[in-house]
């Protein structure tokens, strides 16, 4: 990236990737309302009962925003780079960072002090936007160019929460209140962070009453010559000995929610377990908004329970330096072991784990489809968008992008995570042949370790049935003679052995509720197979880079294992064969609308 090239309104869109056209367009098509044409508005409640007013960007607008977004985020990051600095005091619309990153660091304080800025975005006007990018000596852009930005990112005068400019633009601009700030806050010996517009202080001095109002005239001071204003009905002074607030986190001895924030949370869910519906400040609430406020909550214990291990770390090195032994209760790995693992999960992370189970295989509101190999998923997404026009009730096509109806669990952890989600609460790894073994036991009544949520949330809603069907999908080796396969192992563990013909002969059985059993056809004459089988020669006999394809799971030298072909076979789908996978996916139809029918079954008999 090199802000050099930029020069005029070519060289802009070029950085951007754009064309000059769809600039005009946004910029100049309609002459009356301009580029606010593309904004959608709509209001949120606050908490107090106001409303949020938000302007949205349409599609064409939002995506040339995103892409400025990204070429300002670089340039950021450039800077602090540059200076070989890291930004601790803003946590607010910045990667890695949040509202519990924000507040830790005033955690165990004497003296909290909470400052809100009044109407912060309105307040970063289309003059100040210009001005910035003009004049700031890290961006300089060309003043035709500084306009252009003003432009694309201003509604009706100022940034408009909703755009995602919006966050990196007021932050580069309140970098001058920051830096005035920290300089400040180094006289009085304070600690400083800014989440957006809420400003928050914190020592461990004791302040007298003249200080402190001496402080307060000082802040109001350096927040007005930086060209913002104090919302004084927000500005609250918390000492040690009530409870400290700092966005919306305790933060006396551990960091903490509020227990009403709690009681709400498990509420929410509980109406959603038995009515399939809760609502937030009277919205209509979604999965994924509830699943936040629990993951929320979770942080927070995870960030205490980091705490409390450091503190066990420092107690046992000086206790047991002498003879060099090192005891933490705190540093246990996780026991997997069925009888012990629930033991291990405290009230709140078992709420968090009964919503999770809800989520996945009770209320998903699609297919669940459950895969023995990780790359078996990138094979069926490529099988349906290969074979989409015959399979509309599995996947849709909008424009070039595929809308799968059906979803798959990832098991995977996500970067620089050594344990998923998904293993810590249900104790489903992401790799290992017990997987599917262990969401059975969750079905399992005979299992007396594992919680029965299934049964549990059935009688919730007077036992009418998950939403969907969830299926199990293995590799077809039901008859491998030398030791138990996957398949053979779980169906030996589920006690479905009375089932083992009618699966060989179908392909597919129902175990118990809404869970099924799949797998694929074999090569005519063949016993047992992988679904790689399903792939013509030419597929399998690909090489890339020199390399072969090979079936284990480590590479080789002159050859490129699993991983590396299902990518192949993902990226180059409309150029491979899926007619072997008809089979897999005339399956998964029946499976869903035989489940459908049961469903429907159901409800007849409890309404009658």
């Amino acid at each position: 990236m090199n802000y050099n090239f930029i020069v005029d309104k070519q060289s802009f869109c070029n950085e951007l990737g754009i064309s000059v056209g769809l600039l005009n367009y946004l910029l100049y098509s309609n002459k009356e309302n301009g580029i606010e044409s593309f904004y959608i508005n709509f209001s949120v409640p606050k908490k107090n009962g106001e409303e949020r007013r938000i302007h949205a960007p349409n599609e064409q607008l939002k995506f040339v925003q995103k892409k400025v977004q990204e070429l300002l985020q670089i340039r950021n990051d450039e800077l602090f780079a540059k200076l070989n600095v890291e930004n601790k005091i803003v946590h607010g619309f910045v990667p890695g960072k949040n509202i519990i990153t924000n507040a830790r660091k005033h955690r165990n304080k004497k003296i909290v002090i909470n400052i809100d800025i009044q109407d912060f975005f309105e307040s970063l006007h289309f003059g100040r936007v210009k001005g910035f990018f003009e004049k700031d000596k890290f961006f300089g852009l060309p003043k035709e160019v500084a306009l252009i930005i003003a432009q694309l990112t201003c509604y009706k005068g100022h940034l408009p929460q909703g755009a995602p400019t919006s966050p990196i633009i007021s932050n580069l601009i309140a970098k001058i209140l920051d830096i005035r700030m920290l300089k400040m806050c180094k006289k009085y010996n304070l600690d400083y962070t800014r989440y957006a517009d809420d400003m928050t202080f914190s020592t461990n001095k004791y302040l007298t009453t003249k200080q402190l109002e001496k402080l307060l005239k000082d802040l109001e001071k350096v927040i007005s010559n930086s060209g913002f204003s104090i919302n004084n009905k927000k500005t609250r002074i918390q000492q040690n000995n009530l409870r400290q607030d700092v966005t919306g986190i305790t933060v006396n001895e551990k960091l903490n929610v509020n227990k009403e924030y709690i009681k709400k949370t498990r509420a929410m869910a509980h109406n959603l377990y038995c009515n399939n519906e809760f609502y937030i400040e009277n919205e209509k609430g979604t999965l994924d908004q509830l699943e936040g406020r629990f993951s929320f909550i979770n942080q927070l214990d995870k960030f205490n329970n980091n705490i409390s291990k450091t503190k066990s770390v420092e107690y046992n090195l000086i206790k047991n330096q002498k003879n060099f032994s090192y005891i933490s209760t705190y540093q246990k790995k996780v026991n997997t072991k069925s009888d012990q693992f629930f033991k291990q999960l405290n009230s709140r992370e078992q709420e968090y784990q009964k919503f999770i189970f809800f989520k996945l295989f009770y209320g998903n509101p699609k297919p669940l489809i459950i895969t023995e190999g990780k790359t078996d998923i990138k094979y069926l997404k490529a099988a349906l968008k290969s074979l989409h026009k015959e399979y509309p009730g599995l996947v849709e096509k909008q424009g070039d992008k595929y809308i799968y109806k059906v979803s798959f669990l990832d098991k995977s952890s996500r970067k620089n995570k050594k344990i998923s989600k998904l293993q810590y609460f249900l104790n489903i790894s992401e790799h290992g042949g017990d997987v599917m073994k262990n969401i059975f036991s969750y079905y399992d009544v005979q299992n007396n370790y594992y919680p029965s949520y299934y049964d549990y949330f059935d009688e919730l809603r007077n036992f009418t049935g998950a939403n969907k069907p969830v299926i199990l999908f293995f590799d077809n080796e039901v008859d491998r003679r030398k030791k138990d396969s996957p398949v053979k192992s779980f169906i030996k563990h589920a006690k479905i052995s009375s089932k083992v013909d009618e699966f060989k002969k179908n392909k597919k059985i129902h175990i118990t509720k809404n869970l099924y059993l799949l797998t694929h056809s074999l090569e005519e004459g063949a016993l047992e197979g992988e679904i790689e089988d399903l792939f013509d020669e030419d597929v399998l006999n690909h090489e890339i880079n020199g390399k072969i394809f090979s079936r284990k799971d480590e590479e080789e030298t002159n050859k490129y294992g699993k991983e590396i072909f299902s990518k192949y076979v993902y990226s180059n789908f409309q150029n491979i064969n899926f007619h072997n996978f008809k089979q897999i996916l005339d399956d998964i139809v029946y499976i869903i609308e035989i489940y459908e029918m049961s469903k429907k079954n159901r409800k007849k008999v409890v309404t009658e």
